[in-house]
């Protein structure tokens, strides 16, 4: 029908780059002490404060538990990606080596490892 708009009756805007209406302005690029003072204060896990390894009681205590029953062991992906890199002699790992780790210490990621693999 004529009430309709059409793609050629509809008007055009211009496709050339314009310059933003507020100027970017460039941050500092390291986090500071100082620049955080308006951050508030920062929660940081025992763990990562002090640098105490989750295994060292926590994991090793049950170490054959976890190796043998398929339970799902109680420690976030990011800490026990945390304790394979600080168990390797290199203290780094490649992302193989870390789903290596993992399968290696706790039968539950042997046998499910499409719905952990991803998240790590």
């Amino acid at each position: 029908t004529a009430s309709e708009a059409s793609p050629q009756s509809l008007p055009h805007t211009p496709t050339t780059p314009t310059a933003p209406i507020t100027p970017v302005t460039q941050g500092p690029s390291v986090i500071t002490t100082a620049s955080m003072h308006n951050v508030g204060p920062i929660r940081r896990r025992y763990s990562d404060k002090y640098n105490v390894p989750i295994s060292s009681a926590d994991i090793a205590q049950n170490q054959e538990f976890y190796k043998n029953a398929e339970v799902r062991p109680p420690f976030t992906y990011a800490s026990l990606i945390r304790q394979a890199i600080l168990e390797s002699p290199e203290k780094q790992l490649t992302l193989n080596e870390i789903y290596n780790w993992f399968t290696r210490m706790f039968a539950y990621f042997r046998r499910n490892a499409a719905t952990w693999k991803n998240a790590v």
